[in-house]
């Protein structure tokens, strides 16, 4: 179960990242 949850972590941790940087993106296209 543990290593299910880190797994979970890491792909929240990663799609956060990744909408960070679509927002930054959209913030100089603007």
């Amino acid at each position: 179960a543990s290593d299910v949850l880190k797994l979970i972590n890491l792909i929240r941790e990663a799609v956060y990242k990744q909408s960070e940087v679509y927002l930054e993106l959209e913030l100089e296209v603007w």
